[in-house]
């Protein structure tokens, strides 16, 4: 009988911390999701897109957008293939903007 107690006590409590681990994760993902929105950096549609159209090739607009990886990556490929190599890179990135494409880390404004 005692240990049949016993059992009953250790699996109550098993239960409770199973509960409390999912309220702490869906309380994580609620967080979470709400910090990735406050997180987004505001930036101007207009200005992106004029940086795109004069100096993209270059990599110019996604070191405004705060992509500096792939911004010196570009300017890298621009810059060992005379321009030509990141020419569809450029076309593709000024696409993305002038159609106000949801980046990751940027909230557009106008």
């Amino acid at each position: 009988m005692a240990k049949r107690r016993i059992k009953n006590k250790r699996t109550a409590v098993a239960d409770r911390r199973i509960a409390a681990r999912k309220r702490n994760a869906v309380s994580k993902r609620r967080t979470a999701r709400i910090e990735s929105n406050a997180s987004k950096k505001p930036k101007k549609w207009i200005v992106a897109l004029i940086l795109s159209v004069f100096f993209g090739v270059f990599g110019v607009d996604r070191f405004y957008l705060g992509y500096t990886g792939t911004g010196i990556l570009k300017l890298l490929i621009s810059v060992c293939t005379l321009g030509f190599g990141a020419w569809i890179w450029w076309l593709i990135d000024l696409l993305l903007i002038a159609t106000r494409y949801e980046f990751k880390k940027i909230r557009w404004i106008d």
